[in-house]
């Protein structure tokens, strides 16, 4: 159910096996074969801005982090984005993801259900 105060869905994309629907306080995801439920709350004023779907991965982009799913694992795990860190492209593959800021080159790896970071050089 959602909360009394909570938004209808926002955002919603559906894989093979599993569904991440986004709301104004939460981002929860289902296994397809109902086996699985999981979900982290958003902050206060925390924005969502997009959703993006793999195979066995998706992504959801907010101004401040950018949250994993991973089928494999039913898991979603997050990665901070610093306050001046603007979010340039974004892509969803087989199983992992990648998310470019000006700093950083962030990949979120569905069989491993983590995120690796990798600062951009200047030059």
């Amino acid at each position: 159910d959602f909360g009394v105060h909570e938004s209808e869905p926002l955002h919603a994309v559906a894989g093979d096996d599993f569904v991440v629907i986004v709301t104004d306080d939460r981002v929860l995801s289902l296994g397809a074969r109902g086996a699985s439920f999981v979900e982290t709350e958003l902050g206060a004023y925390e924005r969502v801005f997009d959703t993006l779907l793999g195979d066995r991965v998706a992504i959801v982009l907010t101004d401040r982090r950018v949250i994993g799913y991973s089928a494999p694992f039913a898991s979603l795990v997050d990665e901070r984005v610093g306050i001046h860190e603007e979010i340039r492209s974004a892509n969803a593959g087989y199983d992992f993801a990648t998310v470019a800021t000006g700093k950083r080159l962030l990949v979120f790896d569905a069989p491993s259900s983590s995120w690796q970071s990798r600062q951009l050089s200047l030059h």
